[in-house]
Order: C-alpha cells, then sequence, then structure tokens
C-alpha cells in the first residue's frame, strides 16, 4: 500500500522558489544560512532583508524568555 505522501503524481519538473526563501552561498559552511540581507542577527551568521524579519528571528530562535523545557 502506499504512504500518504506517495500519492502516485510526479513531483511537477520545474518548481518557483522566491529569492527570499534562498539560502546558503554554495558551500558546506553556509547550508541553511541566509547569507545575503542588510540586517545581521547579533547572535548568529544569519542575514535578513527587512528589520522586522531579523526582530522575529531573534524572538523566536535566541530570546531566552521564549525558550520552554519540554
Amino acid at each position: 500500500p502506499c504512504s500518504p505522501l506517495c500519492s502516485g503524481s510526479a513531483m511537477p519538473e520545474t518548481m518557483e522558489i522566491s529569492a527570499a526563501a534562498v539560502s546558503g552561498d554554495g558551500t558546506v559552511i553556509n547550508v541553511g544560512i541566509k547569507t545575503k540581507g542588510a540586517f545581521q542577527c547579533p547572535e548568529c551568521r544569519q542575514k535578513f532583508d527587512t528589520e522586522k524579519a531579523k526582530q522575529l528571528h531573534w524572538k523566536f530562535i535566541h530570546d531566552p524568555n521564549r525558550h520552554q523545557e519540554d
């Protein structure tokens, strides 16, 4: 039987990806890191196109008051 992920339909041959969703620079060290952007996170190497995006990243990734134990 087919799993829920196996619908029998093929993936599209081309996929449009927003420039804002692209990360890395082709090197292994920067996989998943947005390296182009005017706003650098003060706590990591991630960069953002807007100050608001940087603030939201910090709030959900680095803010010690938001971290909760499982």
